[in-house]
Formats: C-alpha cells, sequence, structure tokens
C-alpha cells in the first residue's frame, strides 16, 4: 500500500461508494466524503448534520452571471458532471481540484493543530479567452447538538434555541445556544468570509428557508439567484451562508478563504481573529502556515505514513461501509436476533463495531494494528468497539495469547468496555447471536486476509 499523498481521479471516485477523509486536532474535527458532504465536530457536540448527504457541509456554488449557469465545486451538491474532478489527501490539507464551463476550482482545507480553527481555501482560475463575471455562495449548515437521537425527535424546538449575530467590527457571523453560558458545553461558533479585495461586498444569510425558497433544496436554491437578507437574530433552520462577487480576466486567478472558528468562549474566537485571520493578507499567511504542520497525534501514537493511509481507510470503510463487509453480509442466514444478542456478551450496541475474526494464530502485528486504529479514531473524534471473535481450535488457547497481546498495547484496561475491545469464541457463541453480531457490525476484517482486503478496496 502506498502513503500519502493519497490521490483520486473522477472516475475511480465517482464509480465507488463514498470515501471519508478525517481531519482532527483532537477537539476539532472534520469528516469529509469524496463527493463534498461533510460534517463537524467540537468535542461531542456536532456543529453540523452528520447525515451524509447532498444536503449537509460546507459548498461552494459558482454561478455565472452571463449565462446564470450555476454549480459546486464538488459532486454535491448541484450533481453536475466535470470536465476534471480529483482529490488529494497528505493527512494535513484535504485538496478538491475540479473544472467546468472553463473555470478552474482548487479547493484546500485545513485544520489548525494548537487551536479551533477550520479554513477552506479556494482558487479560481479562468481558463477560457473571455472575462468572466461569477458570484460565489458559500454555505455551511448548522445544528448544535450534543445528542442526535434527541434532535431527530425534536429538531424544530432545537433549532430555536440557536441564535445567530452577526459583528460589524469582526465582519463574520456568531452562533451560539440562546442560553450559552460560562458553565455550558456547547461552543460558540464564528464564521468569516474573506476575498482579495477588502472592498468587495459581501452579503449573509443565517435562515436556511430564506436561502432555499418554497419549493427548492440546494441543488439550486433561491439564495444563488437572489440577494441575500443580511438577516440574523433567533433561527428556525440555521445556516452561515456568504456571497460575493468577483471578475476573472482571461487566463488570471482569484483566492477566497472562509474561516470557522469554535470556543465556548466568544473572547477566546476574538483574540483567534485578531491574531491570525483579521484580513485577507492575516488568513493567507495563516493558512500557509497551517499546510506545512506536524499532526500531533500521528507523532503520538508513532505513526507512519503507510499506517496512517491505512487507518484511514478504515475509518472510512467503518462509516460509509466497505464491499468486503457487504459480500460477507449477502451471505450471512437471515438474521432473527435482536439487540439482546449483544447485551448478553456485554456489548452495549450503542457504538459502531469492527468485528475482527481470529481464525489463525498469525495476528499479533493484528491486534497493534487495531489497538492503533482504535486510539487513532477515538482520539480523531469517533467512537467504536472493537469486537474479537474468535475462530480457531478452542485446544490453542488462542484467548489467552489474544489477551496478552492485547494488555502488551496498554488496552487491558479496555476489555469489555464501552468504546474499548470485547473478546468472543465462535465456539461458545450461540448461531443467533453470531449471525446478528456480523450482520450489526460495519466494518469485518478476517486475520488471515486484513491487511489484502484493505488494500484490494
Amino acid at each position: 500500500m502506498k502513503g500519502f499523498p493519497l490521490k483520486l481521479e473522477s472516475q475511480e471516485i465517482l464509480n465507488n461508494p463514498p470515501f471519508l477523509f478525517i481531519q482532527s486536532n483532537q477537539n476539532l474535527k472534520l469528516f469529509t466524503n469524496t463527493y463534498g458532504g461533510s460534517y463537524i465536530k467540537f468535542n461531542q457536540i456536532s456543529i453540523s448534520s452528520k447525515i451524509s448527504s447532498k444536503d449537509n457541509g460546507v459548498f461552494f456554488y459558482i454561478k455565472d452571471k452571463k449565462t446564470e449557469e450555476v454549480w459546486s465545486i464538488t459532486p454535491w451538491p448541484t450533481l453536475k458532471s466535470f470536465e476534471n474532478y480529483s482529490i488529494e489527501f497528505d493527512t494535513k490539507t484535504l485538496t478538491f481540484k475540479s473544472t467546468y464551463s472553463g473555470i478552474e476550482s482548487i479547493l484546500k482545507i485545513v485544520i489548525d493543530q494548537k487551536q479551533n480553527v477550520l479554513v477552506y481555501e479556494l482558487t479560481l482560475r479562468n481558463l477560457t479567452n473571455e472575462i468572466r463575471d461569477l458570484e460565489i455562495v458559500n454555505y455551511s449548515n448548522i445544528v448544535l447538538i450534543d445528542d442526535y437521537r434527541k434532535y431527530q425527535d425534536h429538531r424544530a424546538f432545537h433549532n430555536l434555541s440557536i441564535q445567530s449575530r452577526f459583528d460589524e467590527e469582526m465582519k463574520g457571523l456568531f452562533f451560539y445556544k440562546r442560553d450559552h453560558n460560562s458553565n455550558s458545553s456547547y461552543p460558540v461558533i464564528f464564521f468569516k468570509f474573506y476575498t482579495e479585495s477588502e472592498l468587495s461586498n459581501i452579503s449573509f444569510e443565517s435562515n436556511r428557508d430564506r436561502f432555499i425558497g418554497r419549493t427548492k433544496d440546494l441543488v439550486r436554491p433561491s439564495g444563488v439567484d437572489l440577494d441575500l437578507t443580511n438577516f440574523c437574530g433567533n433561527i428556525l433552520d440555521p445556516v452561515a451562508v456568504f456571497k460575493t462577487s468577483l471578475t476573472l480576466a482571461v487566463r488570471s486567478k482569484s483566492r477566497l478563504y472562509l474561516s470557522i472558528v469554535c470556543d465556548r468562549f466568544e473572547q477566546n474566537i476574538k483574540n483567534t481573529i485578531e491574531q491570525h485571520l483579521d484580513s485577507f493578507k492575516d488568513v493567507t499567511n495563516y493558512f500557509l502556515e497551517l499546510a506545512q504542520q506536524s499532526i500531533p497525534l500521528l507523532k503520538e501514537l508513532n505513526i507512519d505514513e503507510i499506517k496512517a493511509l491505512l487507518y484511514q481507510r478504515m475509518g472510512s470503510y467503518m462509516i460509509t461501509g466497505n464491499q468486503h463487509t457487504d459480500e460477507i453480509k449477502r451471505n450471512l442466514p437471515t438474521n432473527s436476533g435482536t439487540v439482546d444478542s449483544l447485551w448478553k456478551n456485554k456489548i452495549s450496541g450503542d457504538y459502531p463495531i469492527l468485528l475482527v475474526i481470529i481464525d489463525n494464530s498469525f495476528f499479533n502485528e493484528l491486534v497493534i494494528d487495531v489497538i492503533n486504529f482504535h486510539k487513532y479514531l477515538v482520539r480523531s473524534g469517533y467512537d467504536l468497539d472493537i469486537v474479537f471473535l474468535i475462530d480457531t481450535d478452542p485446544n490453542e488457547n488462542t484467548r489467552d495469547l489474544l489477551v496478552n497481546q492485547i494488555s502488551s498495547q496498554g488496552y487491558q484496561n479496555k476489555i469489555d468496555k464501552n468504546t474499548g475491545v470485547f473478546i468472543l469464541e465462535n465456539y461458545i457463541l450461540d448461531d443467533v447471536d453470531s449471525v446478528y453480531l456480523k450482520h450489526f457490525a460495519r466494518l469485518i476484517v478476517n486475520s488471515s486476509n486484513f491487511n489484502k482486503v484493505l488494500e484490494n478496496e
């Protein structure tokens, strides 16, 4: 398996299930898929919706003012067919590159590893022999929730608790809970949009219904064609939307930035903006610094680029699925179990499961990889359970060997614990429970072909 940077081309991207990229500083986490959908978390708070669809993410629209054609720089949400589309990821920077209607777009995304700042850099290049008058619209959906199940049951009530405010001095949008105080676990979120011309007219919107319009969706929302209202206040369905215009001369290019800053305290956000993100020049220099930073988590866990890519793949398959696991599930007997099948084996069922079937005695390196993957993903903001299912001869004493290997990785206190590891033996496990476990698992791998399966996906 090759290491970073990971490069994907349009045919490879669009002919396969979405791959998910994980960027994190352990407090602020961004999960972005190959179609452009994404969601953001701050500690345990979801900033944006984690439902993977063309309605959720941080999206950039481009409108040609002469032809009135509208497209997004990623497949979602406008579902256009690009002339060229590619993605590159090097653990620090995620880059989307697309070409449509003679405009090349390069979107780069980074997270500050020291401060809770997320920066998007968009470069637009005019590849044609005519001047192009464009409008750029940036859209971000916002939820601010700590319990997704409660949110699904009481979405309208929850959204009423979110308030927006445009700060005239900082020239950006704040979002926060109306009852936010110093003891609140909910963060304050700040969005700011930058253009090369400090005098450019940037309008905004914080109400999703106003932006989308009646009978509309994100394929071509009303706010792309109409003036934004500069509305803020109490919102039923909050979004952060910015719009600006620019003219690209023949064969010229221009850059824009979006910064998202999260903190429990508004004053800390103001300090960060003043220090790094006050102007276009500031954010440009700041972005260049972030693109050169190291990832402390990889160094702390002693993970090299090849292993980091393996764990990124595993994390993506845990969230979006993979062909190998789908094939295993298609060949399973009909599931007749319930969540009781997990509970009787001390597994809560509250977290996604990576099921590792131990079917040979050569599993030492596998256990190291799986434990390091667990550390990497949990520290990156995605909780999961690891279940080792022993499927070897009972006389081989595999369980004791496995426990020793897990303990050698410092995980002895994680055995039989939520967001930890569980050890089951297939010859003891009830058939109904075994089938349910495999149907429930998000990712299934065997010790005999672990790396081969993941490399061939």
